[in-house]
């Protein structure tokens, strides 16, 4: 994942053991010191967004606690990749908690293309690269998709496994697409539960 995938509000969960929070707390006067805090399993996270650490200037992921309260200054989870410019949480260590609704599409418009993908499959959808895609799915199904395939740069595929031949299916250019808030915007029309319910 990258840092784009973070933004502020987000809630997530630690799924893997070996993560922690550190940053800097005050000891005194002008003073601060280093603090740091294991993960447990299950322990929720809210994020930040990324901004620049006060010290050196570098733009960071930044971590506050379930309720969004703060923890310590310039604090960031850790493992993570990226480098000094670019760092994010490693992956493998968290996965996102989808709220049980959105207001309206305009919240899904302000989500990433991270969230989308993530809402699509939990009404089973699947978002597969063109290679995956092509192992899995129906012969029929492919076939229908050639169709499309040459008309993008890095097609991914957006398709129903549990539905027939003809079931859903959207062709797009890249790994997680914009075309992903046309089509949650769809499912939202319809859903009457699940992160995409639509609730007046």
């Amino acid at each position: 994942m990258k840092q784009s995938d973070f933004r502020t509000g987000q809630l997530w969960r630690v799924i893997k053991e070996g993560a922690y929070l550190w940053g800097w707390k005050p000891c005194g006067p002008g003073a601060q010191q280093g603090w740091r805090q294991t993960l447990a399993v299950g322990t929720i996270l809210t994020c930040s967004g990324p901004s620049m650490s006060s010290g050196d200037g570098v733009p960071i992921v930044k971590w506050a606690d379930e309720h969004g309260q703060p923890l310590a200054g310039d604090c960031e989870f850790q493992p993570a990749i990226g480098g000094m410019w670019s760092s994010a949480p490693a992956d493998g260590y968290l996965e996102i908690v989808l709220p049980a609704f959105v207001k309206s599409f305009d919240e899904v418009r302000a989500w990433t293309d991270y969230e989308r993908c993530m809402a699509v499959q939990n009404y089973d959808y699947k978002v597969d690269d063109w290679e995956t895609f092509a192992k899995n799915a129906p012969a029929t199904l492919v076939a229908r998709a050639e169709e499309f395939k040459n008309a993008q740069k890095v097609p991914s595929v957006i398709w129903d496994p549990n539905d027939n031949d003809e079931g859903y299916l959207l062709v797009c250019d890249g790994r997680w697409p914009p075309d992903v808030v046309e089509l949650c915007e769809q499912i939202a029309e319809s859903a009457t539960e699940g992160p995409l319910s639509v609730k007046e």
